[in-house]
């Protein structure tokens, strides 16, 4: 992921009606700043524009009630701002990669998500599923994703999931955490993200991908 741009989709088949309130909450949890966001919701595709210090995240959403499995409820951009090579500050990339988990984690909970990757455009294709069933059309692992437990259970567990063709390497994933809800944040590497000094996180507890491949 590093040097490109990259983005995060959040994936369920509980479309809910409060698709914004979900959003800031998330958001405003994770210590962005809702009360500057601007909203254009009269456009073909919703969106908002969530500020956070210097960086202004753009969010867009499907307010449609009959939302396919296949179809995020919730897109966004990283721009290139995951990759610690764009940081001159280490301490502040950290800080920033950290609520950034922390984000990825509260939307996949606030949602019930099954899915939430964060890929880069070069990988899109295999990470994100374009038909139903999510589990038959999640062809590569991306570096960070959650995935529910009934997601997990179509795999036949966390090392079901960690099968070749998706998963080529002969290691377990880096870092994997258990939230709230049961879903599993996992990291599939360390690099790029240590190279900016980050090596937990302060909101998930996180462990070596052995202990649950």
């Amino acid at each position: 992921m590093a040097g490109r741009p990259s983005s995060l989709g959040v994936y369920t088949k509980k479309h809910p009606s409060d698709v914004v309130d979900i959003s800031l909450q998330a958001f405003a949890a994770a210590g962005f700043e809702t009360e500057r966001r601007t909203e254009k919701f009269d456009q073909d595709i919703p969106s908002m524009n969530i500020p956070h210090k210097d960086k202004n995240f753009n969010i867009s959403l499907n307010l449609e009630g009959d939302l396919d499995p296949h179809e995020p409820v919730l897109t966004m951009s990283f721009k290139d701002w995951l990759d610690p090579s764009n940081w001159e500050n280490t301490k502040g990339y950290s800080k920033f990669f950290d609520i950034c988990i922390e984000l990825v984690c509260r939307l996949a909970t606030g949602f019930s998500a099954d899915y939430v990757p964060v890929c880069t455009r070069v990988n899109r294709a295999e990470v994100l599923p374009l038909e139903p069933p999510l589990a038959d059309h999640i062809d590569q692992i991306p570096q960070i994703g959650v995935y529910s437990q009934s997601l997990i259970d179509e795999f036949g567990g966390l090392a079901g999931l960690f099968e070749e063709p998706r998963w080529e390497a002969s290691r377990p994933p880096w870092r994997v955490g258990e939230l709230d809800d049961g879903s599993l944040l996992v990291i599939t590497h360390p690099k790029p993200w240590t190279d900016g000094g980050w090596t937990e996180s302060s909101y998930v507890d996180l462990r070596p991908g052995e202990e649950y491949v």
